[in-house]
């Protein structure tokens, strides 16, 4: 994921890997489908001597980047890093958002840091010896 502030809408600045499951896209499911496919139909052209067991050894690790692939992305659209206006209408906003930052010139541009200071988490000194 990025470092800097998100270009979208934040929905959920800590999604659960039980969140992401639950609002995959058709699209997120088609590409699982393909990967694990494509890696399935790699295997058995390539294992000669043993295709059906490379093959499902393919499918089973095509399967596992799909996975990690898509809750990459899910993740990266409820922390508003990329495109999630399904997400904002079906799961609404997080209640702290980045405020917009407009350079005031665009010739001499003024250094504000990568993250803006509330997304920032704050430091507990109360225990600190």
């Amino acid at each position: 994921m990025p470092v800097g502030d998100p270009k979208f809408a934040i929905v959920n600045p800590d999604p659960t890997v039980d969140n992401c499951m639950k609002s995959m896209r058709f699209g997120d499911w088609m590409s699982l489908g393909g990967i694990t496919t494509g890696s399935w139909v790699y295997g058995y052209l390539v294992g000669k001597p043993f295709r059906t067991a490379s093959a499902s050894c393919a499918a089973t690790i095509g399967f596992t980047f799909g996975s990690i692939f898509l809750l990459q992305n899910t993740r990266g659209r409820f922390m508003g890093h990329k495109e999630n206006s399904r997400e904002v209408r079906i799961y609404g906003l997080d209640p702290n958002q980045p405020p917009k930052y407009e350079a005031p010139d665009r010739r001499n541009p003024t250094y504000r840091g990568l993250v803006s200071d509330n997304m920032k988490t704050k430091m507990d000194w109360k225990d600190y010896n």
